[in-house]
């Protein structure tokens, strides 16, 4: 399978985790094999041209709509047949140029709203997909609570900085190969303290479980607003709407292999039947808690 590579402005290529170019124009996003989030977010802040490489350097895809980012997600480390082998995935996903120049417009306005006759059925469309990213973004950002080992529940937000902080200990458990060292961390508006590594794991992968099921949903949200054909469909449509069947099905097919993976790893540190119930404690959430979700209704 051939590798792909995407080179944004001036920038050196990057290998990508995975490419379909139809994917791509329903989704607007790059599956990147890399760990660098400071890098990224330098590199698609400002985005001129989008050029898609294959392994023998010749163009396979040019984008000049694109000029910057609205999410920058880790999603975790896994296999990829494009790269045959292991590595770490950034999902970027973009935003269109017309768009987001309206948005900035708009935002400026006292009241912050925003009037659907002012714009046309495609602003329409392209304005609802981008509040839903940004929905879902700082959903994900915000966090789900997780409960410990010892029998707590705290909350843990998943901010960028979580996430980076979070790999970090994840590379020193797996470095260490010991189980039974601590590492400092912190729940949301907590002090930091000396949580286990099993403690430490078990926060991640709930984590990434929940972040794994609001990006998912929020495609779903926007695939179901591309699909639609009149402005009173696009305009009922809410970050909090339930998903169509068809939606649905197609969400838990993506969502599935992805979710075996992680559940295979999982267990390597959580069997079934270790007492205590330690699986237990990650959440398979399949929708943004309330509260995350009331924080969002005003934008």
């Amino acid at each position: 399978m051939a590798q792909y590579y995407v080179k944004v402005n001036s920038n050196e290529p990057l290998p990508l985790f995975s490419w379909d170019a139809l994917n791509f124009r329903n989704d607007f996003q790059f599956h990147l094999a890399t760990d660098d989030l400071a890098t990224i977010k330098e590199m698609f802040a400002d985005i001129e041209t989008i050029i898609v490489l294959n392994g023998d350097n010749k163009e396979v895809a040019h984008f000049t709509e694109f000029d910057g980012y609205s999410s920058i997600t880790y999603v975790g480390r896994s296999y990829s047949p494009l790269i045959e082998g292991f590595a770490n995935e950034l999902v970027v996903t973009l935003t269109k140029v017309n768009i987001i120049a309206q948005v900035q417009r708009l935002d400026e306005q006292i009241n912050h709203t925003v009037d659907p006759a002012t714009l046309s059925f495609e602003e329409l469309k392209e304005y609802k997909i981008k509040q839903f990213s940004k929905q879902g973004e700082q959903a994900i950002f915000n966090g789900t609570d997780v409960a410990l080992l010892n029998g707590s529940v705290k909350n843990f937000t998943y901010n960028l900085e979580d996430q980076s902080n979070l790999l970090n200990a994840l590379f020193i458990i797996d470095q260490l190969d010991d189980l039974t060292i601590t590492l400092p961390y912190h729940g949301h508006g907590e002090p930091c303290e000396l949580y286990s590594a099993l403690d430490i794991l078990l926060v991640y992968f709930t984590l990434q479980f929940f972040s794994t099921r609001v990006q998912t949903r929020v495609n779903m949200l926007n695939s179901w607003v591309r699909d639609c054909e009149t402005r009173e469909e696009v305009e009922a449509i809410e970050f909090t709407s339930e998903l169509p069947q068809e939606y649905v099905e197609r969400m838990e097919a993506i969502i599935g292999p992805s979710m075996a993976l992680a559940e295979q790893l999982r267990r390597k540190y959580f069997p079934e039947n270790v007492e205590g119930g330690a699986s237990e404690g990650v959440d398979d959430t399949t929708e943004p808690a309330q509260e995350t979700l009331d924080e969002n209704e005003g934008e």
